[in-house]
């Protein structure tokens, strides 16, 4: 069972619930994960600039960051997503802010089953995996 929730919200993100389990159980689905505990967090960009610098070392500000808590047995992780980079990005990119949240929680859940964007390979490796999941999911709006 592949159990997602969801923390952070204050109110001014109202979240599909729904779209965001089915977007996440489809990735993990993907890769052969049945079994998952997930908790996304809505937080503010100071909230992620301090995980990025006290788990990162990195003194900077970031979209979207994802830790892998479990021991092996099942899947265990937790996705920040900054709301405030989300639209920023969207506005860079010329694309919408549902858009860039869908790609987000793609990137993130990604990073949770262990890809990495180290490398400018490793990146344009995984942005395409994040395409084919935006264009094969048919992603419904994770923002009421």
């Amino acid at each position: 069972m592949i159990t997602v929730t969801i923390a952070g919200r204050d109110g001014t993100l109202n979240v599909n619930s729904s779209a965001v389990e089915k977007l996440i159980q489809t990735i993990l689905e993907d890769s052969n994960i049945s079994n998952a505990e997930i908790n996304l967090v809505f937080g503010t960009d100071k909230m992620l600039r301090e995980l990025k610098l006290e788990y990162f070392d990195e003194d900077v500000f970031t979209d979207v960051i994802a830790f892998r808590l479990d021991d092996g047995k099942q899947l265990e992780g937790e996705i920040y997503i900054s709301p405030q980079r989300a639209a920023e990005n969207a506005k860079t990119y010329g694309v919408s802010f549902s858009n860039e949240l869908d790609r987000l929680l793609i990137h993130g859940t990604l990073h949770l089953l262990g890809w990495k964007d180290d490398t400018a390979e490793q990146k344009k490796v995984m942005s395409r995996e994040e395409n084919r999941f935006l264009t094969e999911i048919n992603v419904t709006t994770l923002i009421n």
